[in-house]
């Protein structure tokens, strides 16, 4: 008889989490298992790739706010929102959240599972440790040593995170940073699934955009907030073209710092070579084309753009987040170090020395990834 199996998650918006829970749905035996999915806040806009099989299910109006930030509530001015937030706040904070989800779950969920996983870091941990499903597992995918939205209930998280069977994180770092600031103890590392075929044939697609044949063309694909970091990359482009280094810039993504970004790149002069593309559906053609891929993060916990780079035989120059190392190998890219003179000193070395880019090119032809071995890693937990 198939398992019963509960994922939870805050939302399904762009981003990374979502793709590895789509590769992961996709990759899983939908004869062995049942596979129901509770978005806690959907959103009716969300563009996902759900297989069928799974049973898609929505939080209550509670959980809406669970993802919403204060701060970008506050810029809209949202009175409503503001208070619902606060009440959820407030509720976190005395603890009394955990009798409020028991009571919902009784409402949201119509039956019992064999294993239930919170996908998403923060409140979906809490959620699944204040249910009564046996087999608890936790997923980890940020760095808490850099950023950690759930600071502030410290205390209600680790006592759910403690609750858990099993602790699964995305990168080796934010294993580490889990288990110094948590004390986790049941814990291990499980990179994430990719979605090869899909990544190879979309790249094939014709783009709106014509790479100059000229120039070096750089390419980053992701959200434009804090967390990457794009003004970083900006700057280090405006230094490039000052030392006389022909080259593009394209930016792919969208994100409440758009308008600052714009900013900074008409101050500094490069409107001709540094291009916002906005959000595109497929990005793989992009990339594919580009000559470097450039991830300037501030924090990332296991970066799968980087993955899909180097799937497309494209090199990259990261800097020093959580997975950056264990994805390029020293083989496939280069590391830096996590601040802005790193990474355009980085980026002038490698535009300047044919032989770098040489190296990981031919490095890349020989790259092959592979989701088999990940699989029986995840089955093993659920």
């Amino acid at each position: 008889m198939p398992k019963n199996i509960l994922f939870v998650v805050d939302n399904l918006v762009m981003g990374g989490v979502t793709k590895v829970i789509e590769n992961l749905l996709k990759n899983i035996d939908e004869t062995k298992y049942n596979i129901d999915l509770l978005v806690l806040h959907y959103y009716e806009d969300m563009k996902v790739e759900i297989p069928s099989y799974v049973n898609i299910m929505t939080g209550n109006e509670y959980y809406s706010y669970v993802d919403e930030s204060i701060r970008r509530i506050l810029k809209e001015k949202d009175i409503k929102k503001f208070l619902n937030k606060l009440k959820l706040v407030i509720a976190m904070k005395t603890g009394k959240v955990k009798k409020i989800i028991t009571n919902s779950r009784e409402k949201l969920l119509n039956k019992n599972y064999d294993t239930e996983i919170a996908f998403s870091d923060g409140f979906s941990h809490i959620f699944v440790a204040n249910g009564n499903t046996k087999n608890k597992v936790a997923w980890m995918h940020t760095d808490v040593s850099v950023s950690n939205d759930s600071k502030r209930h410290y205390k209600l998280l680790k006592e759910a995170l403690l609750k858990m069977n099993m602790c699964v994180c995305v990168s080796d770092k934010v294993m580490q940073a889990y288990k110094e600031l948590y004390g986790i103890k049941n814990i291990q590392v499980i990179h994430n699934l990719m979605d090869t075929e899909k990544i190879i044939i979309q790249s094939k697609e014709n783009m709106d955009v014509e790479y100059s044949k000229d120039c070096i063309n750089l390419v980053s694909v992701g959200r434009l907030e804090w967390q990457k970091n794009y003004k970083r990359f900006v700057n280090s482009h405006k230094r490039l073209i000052e030392d006389g280094i022909n080259v593009h810039s394209y930016l792919i993504g969208d994100g409440i710092e758009k308008e600052e970004i714009k900013d900074l790149i008409r101050k500094n002069g490069n409107e001709d070579t540094f291009h916002i593309l906005g959000r595109k559906e497929n990005p793989f053609p992009y990339v594919k084309n580009a000559d470097l891929f450039v991830l300037p993060s501030n924090l990332e916990g296991l970066p799968t753009v980087l993955y899909e780079a180097i799937i497309l035989g494209v090199p990259c120059i990261s800097t020093e987040v959580a997975g950056a190392k264990e994805i390029l190998e020293d083989k496939y890219g280069l590391v830096v170090e996590n601040n802005d003179e790193a990474l355009y000193i980085g980026l002038k070395n490698i535009l300047k020395n044919e032989e770098i880019m040489l190296k990981y090119k031919q490095n890349l032809l020989e790259y092959k990834f592979e989701n088999s071995e990940i699989m029986e890693k995840i089955y093993k937990v659920i």
